[in-house]
């Protein structure tokens, strides 16, 4: 079981829970990277990840988000497709990309 605070604004001083939901983006290939290079034995320490939303006028409106790796001095060159398809099946992307429905109702 996981416990923690997550503090979200709209006015400007922590991230609002859209950009979360974006984030989290970055966070689920973070852990997918670990785990193609923990199953090939290496160390994932140095690996950078970033975002970056591509939008169409309204900040929310987001039409790609491109999110790159950078690898560290002596990465094996040979282990990066195995990195990017494992980075390739996290399920945020997949939410994300497959539009799945998300229901809100009241009780």
């Amino acid at each position: 079981s996981r416990s923690g605070t997550s503090t979200y604004a709209t006015d400007g001083t922590a991230p609002n829970p859209f950009e979360a939901a974006i984030a989290s983006i970055a966070g689920c290939a973070g852990v997918y990277a670990h785990k193609a290079c923990a199953a090939a034995g290496v160390s994932s320490a140095g690996i950078g990840i970033s975002l970056k939303p591509s939008v169409a006028g309204n900040p929310t409106d987001i039409r790609k988000i491109a999110v790159k790796l950078s690898c560290p001095e002596g990465f094996d060159a040979a282990l990066i497709p195995q990195v990017l398809a494992s980075v390739g099946e996290c399920p945020v992307k997949a939410l994300i990309q497959h539009g799945d429905r998300v229901e809100f109702s009241i009780d």
